[in-house]
């Protein structure tokens, strides 16, 4: 599996968790940062969400990790010493391989 993963994979995403809903001065806190392999790439998408609001998807992340959506996540060129550059997940699909052994997820942002 990692010769497949790091061939099919071949960026480094960084993610960091929600750690608590809100600070003392409201604002969103995160967990450590963690990083994991991906195949990033640039496509344009539109997204209608539950309340049918609709959201513009410009990347796309495929991955083995199983990342929650209230993460923060910063692409390869992105500051991640700058909280403000981590991006919002919008949607995260799940696609089990047929024979059970993984599954591949796809990240929207």
């Amino acid at each position: 599996m990692s010769c497949f993963a790091g061939t099919a994979f071949p960026h480094t995403i960084t993610q960091a968790p929600l750690a608590a809903p809100r600070s003392g001065y409201g604002d969103k806190t995160f967990g450590a940062q963690t990083t994991f392999a991906a195949l990033h790439s640039k496509e344009r998408r539109r997204l209608i969400l539950a309340d049918n609001n609709e959201v513009a998807i410009s990347d796309v992340i495929t991955t083995l990790e199983n990342v929650v959506l209230s993460s923060l996540i910063w692409l390869p060129d992105d500051n991640t010493a700058d909280p403000s550059a981590g991006r919002r997940i919008q949607g995260i699909n799940s696609f089990p391989e047929v024979e059970g052994n993984f599954t591949m997820y796809e990240i929207l942002l």
